[in-house]
């Protein structure tokens, strides 16, 4: 991977947290640690950052002219997040303790279905995995590990056999009735223990899960099925009709594909995300997606959990935005995999260029964007609709002239807070996705939003202003 294309990564705060973080981010593909930041003294790596001309910064506004676009910021630090937010590149995103923690998780389990996928190819399936994990890529003779140092857009393999867990009958033969007509076989389970005897007996290749089933408790039947090497790369999705805290979200991350409430999932929603699976997946490295740049869907679905937590506390107002470039099937069978790339990134860049430091990137799919504007009114948010469908118009992508209408269009949606409030992140998300499914239905090329009827006009000239 060219330097040019890879994120630049800062840390702030070098003590044992700060080197255990160098020291595992060092030498992962899809980003560039352009340097830590050690004001007390604390970083013990130093062998390692000389070996790989890492520099260490005593001085917080020197160590941000080398333009990171991810700091991670540690509280051993000593240094105050106005103090950061005073210095730090205008669209470096910041992420706190509590998301370095989520991102060094999501790093491990990126780790672990590497070097199980690599094990398997080549035959070898003893080794102790977890030393295989903690070890740094460039100091191992573990083939799997040496793997990791290149990542690799896995398509997955077809969706046919499919068990389902869930303790209510009723609910498991509506689930089983809508599934089969849509040409899936399925097995059902109403007990944790009888799903993983029954996935232990015929690997599925997909579970859908409830995390009400009560006899075992989720952690437990996680713990069983990645541990078990028939189940251990088996996608689950949970459907659910219980609260989740923010707990049990951040302990999901890494072990799920998919997040969704029973009350806000229609059909449509449940056999999109399975659909979803057979398409290439981003590759990522712990919660970022290393083609465009930006967060993935995990970190998406955090997030907007803490806002609406925070709008719910302190009566403040955000959108979400999520879009779907239209027809984008038909452009990567025309272009191939690399122009397609240079879309993605394109749009990512250009999303970087006119959003805020404090909203949120996401790439939500292969071909899918989400964003989380921060402290926007629904206004606001219309405007960075507007921009984002606009420059998607007017930009000229490798190859779109080969299309029909010689230019690539989206479908957009937004959903202001305060029209959808209370409700919990997969509602936002769940009606987003209908609003987007509407426009395609019309011909794609919208914006819709909730709560209007009729899609908004459309400004055919990109405006560069930041909201």
């Amino acid at each position: 991977m060219n330097q040019n294309d890879m994120i630049k990564v800062m840390i702030v705060g070098a003590g044992d947290l700060g080197t255990y973080l160098f020291d595992t981010i060092v030498d992962e593909s899809g980003m560039i640690l352009s340097g830590i930041v050690d004001v007390n003294g604390e970083f013990s790596s130093f062998d390692l950052a000389g070996a790989r001309n890492i520099p260490i910064f005593s001085s917080l506004s020197e160590a941000m002219r080398t333009m990171p676009e991810i700091i991670f910021h540690l509280p051993e630090s000593g240094i105050s997040p106005s103090e950061l937010l005073a210095l730090k590149p205008p669209h470096a995103e910041i992420i706190e303790y509590q998301g370095i923690r989520f991102f060094l998780n999501m790093i491990r389990h990126s780790r672990i279905q590497t070097i199980r996928q690599v094990r398997r190819r080549t035959g070898e399936v003893s080794g102790n995995l977890t030393a295989a994990v903690d070890a740094k890529p460039s100091d191992t003779s573990d083939p799997a590990c040496r793997a990791l140092n290149s990542a690799v857009s896995h398509k997955r393999k077809g969706v046919r056999n499919i068990l389902c867990i869930d303790q209510d009958r009723d609910f498991l033969e509506s689930l089983t009735a809508m599934l089969t007509a849509a040409g899936y076989r399925i097995t059902c389970a109403q007990s944790g223990k009888e799903g993983l005897d029954d996935a232990f007996h015929a690997t599925p290749d997909l579970i859908i899960l409830d995390l009400a089933v009560s006899d075992i408790g989720y952690f437990e039947m996680f713990s069983a099925l990645r541990n078990n090497p028939q189940t251990a790369d088996v996608p689950v999705i949970i459907l659910t009709g219980k609260d989740i805290s923010m707990g049990e979200r951040l302990s999901l991350v890494g072990q799920i594909e998919e997040l969704v409430h029973k009350h806000y999932c229609t059909n449509e929603d449940l056999l999109d995300h399975i659909r979803n699976l057979e398409k290439p997946s981003p590759v990522r490295v712990g919660l970022l997606d290393t083609q465009s740049g930006l967060f993935d869907r995990s970190y998406f679905q955090i997030r907007l959990a803490q806002e609406i937590c925070r709008a719910d506390r302190h009566q403040i107002v955000f959108s979400i935005l999520m879009a779907d470039i239209d027809h984008f099937d038909e452009f990567a069978r025309i272009n191939g995999t690399q122009n397609c790339d240079i879309c993605i990134k394109s749009i990512a860049d250009f999303l970087r260029e006119t959003t805020r430091g404090s909203d949120i990137l996401v790439r939500y799919g292969s071909d899918e964007f989400a964003i989380l504007l921060t402290d926007t009114t629904e206004e606001d948010s219309f405007i960075v609709a507007r921009r984002l469908l606009a420059f998607i118009e007017n930009y000229q992508f490798a190859g779109v002239e080969q299309l029909e209408h010689g230019k690539l269009t989206a479908s957009i949606a937004v959903v202001h807070y305060d029209r959808i409030a209370p409700c919990i992140p997969e509602k936002m998300i769940s009606q987003a996705q209908q609003l987007i499914r509407e426009a395609k239905k019309d011909g794609g090329r919208q914006i819709k939003a909730y709560g209007h009827t009729d899609p908004l006009e459309i400004d055919t000239q990109v405006n560069d202003d930041v909201v």
